[in-house]
């Protein structure tokens, strides 16, 4: 063996060695168990450095092969961005630090992509199985030392009476969560290719789908035939093994508690069935199929089924958590008004936290989360935070990057029946949706995500062509705005709530009983979700969407193409959209979506004829497109007087934040304005339900600031006294820094909270049982 051949065998063998090592590593995050120097410098860090130094050397070897790969080429170009925003940052350590992290992942994707070229996946996937052990390992140790001796040890998050929340090695268990479900589905895939059949060419098998080419196979051998297939060679104990980690994953994943990995693992697993299930057709053709789009509507009124069914469990599992839900629903807010501020060049990649402490919104948040002043924080929006970062061109090749891979990756399943990149490609869109309530700025993220984009180039040995024709289709386009035509109306979702939606909360019980399923359906949601802006319109969002899908499937029904369907949708949505905005509250549009919505099912379930209604095939006359490009300004210009005649959006914030943190519960709360009371009373007001499940209000206590005398009303301890004013206000004994007094000053108005809670005091019995005397 000559000196450049073992000089090739070595550095193989240190690149193997580190690619398990980061692996190992990247679940240690938890800050106080495994820091070093710094609390964000952890072990993997050491590693990933030292990856990504060898895929600079690679890189040099192999320039013009990275410099035409696309995922190369798009890592770049948001790096890029990222070194741009560092003009507009108010914290340049934290966007350097945050560079240079991303550096070592554009040049970890070249080290892992060198390394797929010569090795199996499988290795990668070995690799993770280890790691899991230890992971698994100290989460078992974990719950032991919890469970017996209260001693906390890594991410363990004790919620008083409730499941204590374990996040093993990791330092925040929502990470851990969406850690253990993308390596489920990858694991998944990986089980599937095991057991993958193979089909003889010019077979009835060759044209089914994977389950129904195995139900076929079981059929004919029950009959005692020989069906033309074959199996490659399975190791049995591999799959048992694999089997016990996916349950052991499960089993992990539920002690998280992480709604938003749930959200990603549910989004993952449909993903990855629909790719198993309709393998030989196109995804395009399984959605715009009459049944599929009657399923999707009803899918969508499923939630509103089970709220009503298990009302108390999900109440009680939502309402623990309602702090933690506001002010991610805060920095939601937040994050959107700062990314059109700064459209362009955004604020600083990693600067959001520095830029937030000088920002109108600090004072408020920070009473919803002291906490937070010691920490950096974060926006809690994988998405969010390409955009208000680094400005909204980076966000375009961000979500050009993720939309490609998930693309790339499902092709080569497609073609070659490659279940892996199913699964990974599953995974990463569990990411990504995941994402939508977490930022994702770490290891465990970029590796499985590099380890996609190297297996998805490898794979297509040439990157898969993307297909421009596409955007010179002027049908294309006009699909597209046809899209945010429906989608627009949800960007309202948030908006402070009319006085006509509040109405639709206190109407009096009518014969109707039409009417009276739309006040139980309101009155579940208040009572399960809480009182915020959203809580009515989410429940019209369901309806308004699922009416939607509906009338695409009837359409569809009746022989109309997909985009046919789609023009005729738009067109009427948009005319209902300019005199009711769709998800404001409101019992027409109850009735409108319910109408919709009932006509599908029973469509749905007629027998209708569909090759005697052939010629509605033909193609719409542009009068349709026409039309609804006319109707769009003037449907997004009602839409948006109305919901600015609606409350101001920072009195709303103030008496929202009161709520949720319970400070109006059995308070005296005034107003300076009459106006004000409507939407006081909507946030203040309880509601409750009997031992027969009849809901009831407990009703507030609101009155004008004229009934409040700063110098003759006495402040007692046990009492609660709410202001909501002008910020001009004054009275000195409800002033910042005096006793038991919170100020909370935004966009011109404040909430003044005083509140001394009586402190409950030790006494013997006898002294007990005659207190209870004197108050009986």
């Amino acid at each position: 063996m000559d000196t450049h051949q073992q000089y090739h065998q070595w550095f193989n063998k240190i690149q193997e060695y580190l690619i398990y090592l980061l692996i190992l590593t990247l679940p240690l995050t938890h800050k106080e168990a495994f820091s070093i120097f710094q609390p964000d410098l952890v072990w993997s860090k050491f590693v990933l450095a030292a990856c990504a130094l060898f895929g600079v050397i690679i890189f040099v070897k192999n320039i013009k092969l990275y410099l035409k790969n696309i995922y190369f080429r798009l890592l770049s170009v948001y790096l890029g961005f990222q070194l741009l925003s560092l003009f507009r940052s108010k914290d340049l350590e934290n966007s350097f630090l945050f560079i240079g992290f991303f550096t070592s992942v554009l040049f970890l994707f070249v080290f892992i992509h060198d390394f797929l070229r010569r090795n199996s996946i499988e290795k990668l996937i070995k690799g993770y199985l280890v790691s899991l052990i230890f992971v698994l390992g100290f989460l078992v140790r974990q719950i032991y030392l919890q469970e017996t001796f209260h001693d906390a040890t890594g991410g363990v998050w004790p919620v008083p009476g409730y499941p204590t929340r374990y996040g093993s090695t990791f330092w925040d268990v929502n990470h851990f969560g969406i850690y253990l479900v993308s390596l489920f589905l990858l694991l998944l895939g990986y089980l599937l290719d095991k057991y993958k059949m193979h089909t003889a060419s010019k077979t009835v098998f060759e044209k089914l789908s994977p389950l129904r080419s195995r139900l076929l196979v079981l059929a004919l051998r029950l009959k005692r035939l020989k069906p033309s297939v074959s199996y490659q060679f399975i190791d049995k104990r591999l799959i048992f093994i694999i089997i016990l980690y996916l349950g052991a994953i499960l089993y992990a994943f539920k002690l998280t508690g992480s709604r938003s990995s749930l959200l990603g693992l549910l989004t993952g697993l449909t993903f990855l069935f629909i790719g198993y299930f309709f393998l030989k057709k196109k995804l395009t053709d399984v959605f715009i199929n009459y049944r599929s789009l009657t399923v999707i509507s009803l899918g969508l009124l499923l939630p509103i089924v089970l709220l009503i069914l298990f009302k108390e469990d999900i109440r009680g599992a939502f309402l623990y958590r309602a702090v933690s839900f506001y002010a991610h629903l805060f920095l939601l807010k937040v994050g959107i008004l700062t990314g059109i501020e700064n459209f362009f060049l955004g604020i600083g990649v990693n600067a959001f936290s520095e830029y937030f402490k000088t920002s109108i919104w600090a004072e408020s948040y920070y009473y919803i989360d002291k906490a937070a002043l010691n920490l950096k924080l974060p926006l809690h929006n994988l998405w969010l935070e390409a955009w208000v970062e680094t400005g909204v061109f980076s966000f375009a090749f961000f979500a050009a990057l993720w939309g490609i891979s998930v693309t790339d990756l499902f092709k080569i399943y497609k073609r070659n029946i490659d279940y892996i990149a199913l699964g990974l490609s599953a995974g990463i869109l569990a990411f990504l949706v995941g994402g939508l309530f977490y930022s994702y700025k770490s290891e465990f993220f970029w590796l499985y995500a590099v380890i996609g984009f190297a297996y998805a180039s490898i794979k297509a040995e040439q990157h898969l062509d993307i297909n421009f024709s596409a955007f010179k289709s002027i049908k294309s386009w006009i699909g597209l705005i046809c899209g945010l035509s429906l989608v627009f109306p949800l960007l309202f979702f948030t908006m402070p709530p009319a006085l006509a939606e509040i109405d639709n909360y206190y109407y009096a019980p009518v014969e109707n009983n039409f009417f009276s399923l739309w006040l139980l359906l309101l009155e579940n949601f208040r009572y399960v979700i809480g009182n915020y802006s959203f809580t009515g319109r989410m429940l019209m969002a369901m309806l308004y969407l699922s009416a939607i899908f509906s009338s695409l499937s009837v359409l569809r029904k009746i022989n109309l193409s997909f985009f046919t369907g789609l023009l005729t949708t738009t067109l009427v949505f948009l005319t209902w959209n300019l005199f009711n905005p769709a998800i404001m509250i409101s019992y027409n549009s109850f009735v409108f979506y319910s109408f919709i919505v009932f006509l599908n099912i029973l469509i749905s379930l007629t027998p209708i004829q569909r090759k005697a209604i052939t010629s509605l095939r033909r193609r719409p006359p542009y009068v349709f497109e026409l039309l609804i490009i006319a109707l769009l300004p003037f449907s997004v210009a009602s839409s948006i007087e109305r919901y600015d005649s609606t409350y101001d959006t920072n009195i709303n914030f103030l008496i929202e934040l009161a709520a949720n943190r319970s400070k109006t519960n059995d308070a005296e709360i005034f107003v300076q304005e009459d106006s004000l009371i409507p939407l006081v009373q909507y946030y203040a007001d309880r509601v409750e339900d009997d031992e027969s499940g009849v809901f009831y209000i407990v009703p507030s206590t609101i009155r004008p600031i004229e009934n409040f005398s700063c110098e003759r009303t006495p402040l007692l301890a046990g009492l609660k006294y709410l202001l909501l004013v002008e910020s001009s206000y004054e009275c000195p004994k409800l002033a910042e820094g005096m006793p038991h007094v919170s100020v909370i000053d935004q966009g011109g108005y404040k909430l003044i909270i005083y509140e001394e809670k009586i402190r409950s005091v030790q006494v013997t019995p006898a002294v007990e049982v005659e207190t209870n005397n004197r108050v009986e």
